[in-house]
């Protein structure tokens, strides 16, 4: 999911959210993180941008918490 200051978000079924700045890399090139988001284990079941620089991640277990996602300079 794209947030307005041009990050993605992504969630995993081992309860990682990464972030990844979308303008960043080469065509065809692997694209790495720029920065692993602490969870809970469970499974990411959603994930919301709240604001340019808000994120919102539920759980599979029920968990929901919000981070605060500085801009692209200071990821």
């Amino acid at each position: 999911m794209k947030g307005a200051a041009g990050h993605l978000a992504s969630g995993g079924a081992d309860g990682t959210v990464a972030l990844w700045y979308a303008t960043a890399g080469r065509p065809q090139a692997c694209l790495r993180p720029v920065r692993e988001l602490d969870g809970t284990g469970a499974a990411v079941a959603a994930l919301a941008w709240a604001g340019p620089h808000l994120l919102v991640v539920a759980w599979r277990d029920g968990r929901i918490r919000t981070y605060g996602v500085p801009s692209r300079t200071a990821l």
